[in-house]
């Protein structure tokens, strides 16, 4: 799977940067921490000969608050994130709690690492979403890329809620992720504020139980179906 940034972003009419204005300033004054940055969003994707390329352009986060909180507006804004499932040798895989700060999902488990991807990880147009992803697990969990034993992407999943798409990815950990935990003594966090580790063969009843983002039962069901062929 490749990821590359195609163009610039579709342009807006007067009344629409008028309302994302609005909306934006509204957003800062419920959370005075977030800021305007480049996200990447999604544009489309084409697949040739099996491989998918997956096309994109740099907009501001303000866009995508603004389409959020009024899904009328005209509005090209879906967020191009990664995320993965990283597991153990012995089948242990991470799970964390989405806290107060972040601006969707707050509350719900979801697969560790997770994130959306940074414009400044391209290079000659070409995102490494794999950098990318091995940055957020050091960032979120502490878990250096040298533990990492493989990331295979799996596929391009979209949220229909938030419309924000992910490059979901199986990532393998050369070690015990419970005696990590035990280590690392993981404290919360704006991004999580809780971090622990479980059996893989229980995520879905952890779903099952507990507020769960929409992908994850989706990571569980294409990870499932990968180890089955």
């Amino acid at each position: 799977m490749r990821v590359e940034v195609v163009g610039a972003p579709p342009p807006l009419s007067p009344s629409v940067r008028d309302s994302v204005s609005r909306l934006w300033e509204s957003a800062k004054q419920a959370n005075p921490s977030i800021t305007d940055g480049r996200v990447l969003c999604y544009r489309d994707h084409v697949i040739l000969a099996g491989a998918v390329t997956v096309r994109c352009f740099v907009t501001r986060y303000s866009r995508f608050v603004a389409r959020l909180a009024d899904p009328t507006l005209e509005i090209s804004a879906d967020p191009l994130g990664v995320c993965g499932a990283i597991r153990d040798r012995n089948g242990w895989t991470l799970v964390g709690r989405r806290g107060k700060a972040t601006t969707e999902y707050s509350g719900h488990f979801e697969f560790v690492p997770a994130g959306s991807v940074t414009p400044p990880s391209a290079r000659n147009g070409r995102i490494d979403f794999v950098a990318q992803l091995m940055l957020e697990l050091e960032e979120e969990v502490g878990i250096g890329r040298e533990f990492v034993t493989g990331v295979t992407p799996v596929a391009l999943i979209l949220d229909p809620e938030d419309r924000v798409y992910n490059v979901f990815c199986d990532i393998g950990f050369g070690g015990d992720l419970r005696a990590f935990e035990r280590a690392a003594g993981w404290r919360g966090t704006d991004e999580y504020d809780d971090v622990r580790a479980i059996p893989w063969d229980r995520v879905e009843d952890f779903i099952r139980n507990e507020r769960c983002v929409p992908s994850m039962r989706l990571g569980l069901s294409l990870i499932s179906a990968r180890n089955r062929t």
